[in-house]
């Protein structure tokens, strides 16, 4: 049997960064949100239990949804290339998302590793759009 690192565990420092920079810019519900979404991904890949994985989604609707809010609210004092940018990207997430779970490939690739870098890229863009959405 091959071992497969699993790189996510390493993104998801990611989302505790974005929870102190919400933090330091007194943005207490994305800092909130993304402390939750750490612990959540982090006890999910622990343990891969049904618990766990309704937790983990759960908070990442309740990121999503505060990302669409946060966007709708500050979309007039963004310039247009940063409102397609966050849009498109979003867009790239969903897709190798779900695209890839109807089709067995990028984020579901049956090669393990693979599949590891294409699930820390969604964190990776998800993040991206986040804070700038938080410092904008």
């Amino acid at each position: 049997m091959t071992q497969h690192y699993n790189i996510t565990y390493v993104s998801l420092f990611l989302f505790l960064i974005t929870s102190y920079v919400g933090l330091y810019v007194n943005k207490i519900v994305y800092a909130f949100l993304f402390l939750s979404l750490f612990i959540t991904s982090f006890m999910y890949r622990l343990f891969y239990n049904d618990l766990s994985l309704i937790a983990d989604v759960i908070v990442i609707c309740l990121v999503g949804i505060y990302g669409i809010y946060m966007l709708y609210i500050k979309y007039k004092y963004l310039s247009s290339h940063v409102c397609i940018f966050i849009i498109f990207t979003t867009l790239i997430g969903l897709y190798i998302f779900y695209y890839g779970y109807f089709t067995k490939q990028y984020a579901y690739d049956p090669e393990k590793s693979i599949g590891y870098l294409y699930q820390s890229l969604i964190h990776c863009l998800a993040v991206t759009n986040h804070l700038i959405l938080m410092l904008a």
